[in-house]
Formats: structure tokens, C-alpha cells, sequence
């Protein structure tokens, strides 16, 4: 079983699918890259977070993998949720979840993105 679907079990929560496309404008030199605009991931997301909440969830944790590309986006979508969907929602960029092991890692020759 995945990590994160024992973490889920442990916690008693529901683990969503990742939404495999992001913010990337700034990758775009690189063929085969694609992306979205800010205005089309903030609404993906909101409205699966409200649509979530109609189901009864009442907190949201939105965890972003892409370091930094979708912090400001997410943090839009996080005072939305609360201020205007009266949901409980939270954004934990990953990177700082393991920020200690990201650091050792940027000190070696391996390219820190997606390493």
C-alpha cells in the first residue's frame, strides 16, 4: 500500500487523486511541457474542494508537491474556502515538510528539481 493511502487509513481521511497539471508557464522552453492558466488551477481546485464539502467533508488539506510554483494559487484557493465555503482548509507545501532533507540534497551535484 502507498504511503500516502496508509497515512489516510491512520487518519481516518479521504486522500483525493492528484491533479497532475499545474501553473508552468515558466518550464514552457522545455518540449512537452504543459500548463494551465492561474485562473483555471485556482477554480479546478476550489470547486473540488466545495464539492467535497456538500459531501460533509469540513477540512481540507492541500498539499502541494510542486515546490513553489503553486503556493500562491493554493493560497488563494485556501482563504476562498474559508471565507467564502466555510470549509476548514489548509495549503502544506511539501517542500517544507522535508526542508531539512531538501537543503542536504541542493549541497550535492544532483539537480534538486524533481530529484
Amino acid at each position: 500500500m502507498p504511503s500516502g493511502h496508509r497515512v489516510a487509513n491512520q487518519a481516518s481521511c479521504l486522500l483525493a487523486p492528484p491533479i497532475w497539471y499545474g501553473v508552468s508557464p515558466h518550464h514552457t522552453f522545455r518540449p512537452g511541457t504543459l500548463t494551465v492558466e492561474s485562473e483555471t488551477f485556482q477554480r479546478y481546485v476550489r470547486d473540488i474542494c466545495v464539492s467535497a464539502g456538500e459531501w460533509g467533508i469540513d477540512h481540507v488539506l492541500l498539499l502541494n508537491g510542486r515546490y513553489l510554483a503553486q503556493d500562491p494559487e493554493l493560497e488563494i484557493v485556501v482563504r476562498e474556502l474559508r471565507t467564502e465555503h466555510d470549509l476548514d482548509a489548509f495549503h502544506v507545501p511539501l517542500f517544507r515538510v522535508f526542508e531539512d532533507a531538501a537543503e542536504e540534497h541542493r549541497r550535492t551535484a544532483v539537480s534538486f528539481h524533481a530529484a
